[in-house]
């Protein structure tokens, strides 16, 4: 659709060579949210800003991932409320906030969606509707997006301009006056086989995440004096995790946001320089590495007073205890001081995200006892009641790993002693390429290059 447009765009076109059901599951979805985090990102409107953003979205498939667009689209269909959260890793993967549902799935209303737009609580819309039949992109349902740049005025958010910027996946960036809204949306409608059925709208709160500062004695351990403590400390290790915290746009909130929770712990200490790069991605690429951060056998932390009195730049591990009595570490985290601590994947202890590094306050938050905490493990298949089971709570300065010794990833005393030379190390958000496949880890390993052969030429070659 034309009207209105200001830059091109089309996702079959953007995600050529992926044209399989499992890779373009989620794919309208995944592209609005990234082209809402840009709207954030770049705070104006233009025709060039617009072309801009639509080659950003072009770009590593607009942030897409392919796995999360699958497990979004089977958790949209599991039950008749999951698609109210089923894009929450989509969207915090971004540094967004969490959308509020602003209605739910209702009945197409035109006259209640150009209200929402035209009086707008929020700066970001996540827009999903349902029609019948197919289109050319779409299938029975897809999803658009809106933005409206917001100032406040009079203790009220208004918008700062009389226009709404749209986006669909299918066509691109449209610029709309505000009053020829209602017309535009009967053209979009005319496009979807003319008739839309059910929609729902979410909203993108316009602020910034809140500055959060952590008490270490008398100092205030905060992004903004990051260069007052050493490097190579568990301060500076503290403060490394709050900076990144509070700048949700950063490339190291993306960072630790994208690893398991240890190894975004690894990712702290390098980046506070505790461990220097060959230790950093000998440590990844280690068996049960996440025993080198803290052990059950460490220092116990029993209660809610002696997590406030943890100081900050400890590993804090979180154990159970399995049926043959060997103790398993489900979650770790960076104390930042006062009781608080910074992590990813944070909802298997009970606060926090599913995904998302964030810092969070474990002294009032976590669920305690006497000597340690309960953790949920799920809603009971057959009451629907929450489950628990305890999980206790060990520290360790995260200094120590500094006298961690492992072997070298580079050097001859490699994990592959025959055949050193051909170790790469591959990050388990960067995809390698074997036998001319790419294949991406869900974790970081140390690979070498091996040649596969089929059934069929293993026969050739008398195997």
């Amino acid at each position: 659709m034309k009207d209105k447009l200001i830059a091109e765009f089309n996702q079959l076109n953007a995600m050529k060579g992926l044209r399989t059901a499992a890779a373009l599951q989620g794919a309208c979805h995944n592209f609005t949210i990234e082209w809402i985090s840009l709207m954030f990102a770049d705070g104006e409107v233009s025709d060039a800003k617009a072309n801009n953003r639509m080659q950003q979205l072009s770009k590593r498939l607009g942030g897409g991932n392919a796995v999360l667009q699958k497990v979004f689209a089977e958790v949209w269909k599991e039950n008749p409320s999951s698609y109210k959260f089923a894009d929450k890793q989509m969207i915090a993967i971004r540094g967004l906030e969490e959308a509020k549902l602003i209605f739910d799935y209702e009945a197409y209303d035109q006259t209640k969606l150009v209200q929402a737009l035209r009086n707008p609580d929020y700066s970001g819309f996540l827009y999903s509707f349902w029609f019948p039949g197919a289109v050319v992109g779409a299938t029975d349902a897809h999803t658009i997006g809106f933005f409206r740049p917001m100032v406040a005025k009079k203790g009220k958010l208004l918008p700062t301009n009389e226009f709404i910027s749209a986006f669909d996946p299918n066509y691109g960036e449209y610029l709309i006056p505000e009053l020829e809204f209602n017309y535009w949306l009967n053209k979009l409608k005319a496009v979807y086989v003319g008739v839309i059925k059910h929609h729902m709208l979410k909203g993108f709160p316009s602020k910034t995440p809140p500055k959060l500062t952590t008490q270490n004695g008398n100092a205030v351990v905060t992004a903004q004096n990051l260069t007052q403590v050493a490097t190579g400390t568990t301060n500076y290790a503290a403060q490394v995790a709050v900076g990144a915290a509070n700048r949700r746009d950063s490339h190291e909130w993306q960072k630790l946001t994208s690893l398991m929770c240890w190894d975004a712990i690894f990712h702290c200490a390098y980046l506070a320089s505790i461990i220097n790069d060959d230790k950093y991605k000998a440590l990844l690429a280690s068996r049960d590495k996440q025993f080198h951060l803290v052990k059950y056998t460490d220092s116990t932390i029993n209660n809610a007073t002696a997590m406030q009195a943890i100081p900050p730049g400890h590993a804090i591990g979180f154990f159970v205890e399995e049926q043959d009595k060997t103790w398993r570490m489900i979650h770790v985290m960076l104390s930042v001081g006062g009781g608080k601590a910074a992590g990813n994947k944070n909802d298997c202890i009970g606060v926090g995200s599913m995904l998302g590094w964030e810092v969070l306050d474990l002294a009032g938050g976590l669920k305690w006892e006497d000597g340690y905490i309960k953790a949920p493990m799920g809603n009971d298949s057959i009451t629907g009641v929450m489950k628990y089971r305890n999980a206790y709570v060990r520290h360790r300065p995260i200094t120590a790993l500094a006298q961690v010794e492992l072997p070298s990833l580079s050097k001859a005393s490699s994990v592959f002693p025959w055949a050193p030379s051909g170790l790469n190390y591959a990050l388990a958000n960067e995809p390698v390429l074997l036998n001319g496949m790419k294949v991406i880890f869900d974790q970081s390993v140390g690979l070498y290059p091996v040649n596969l052969e089929s059934k069929e030429e293993a026969r050739r070659n008398g195997a």
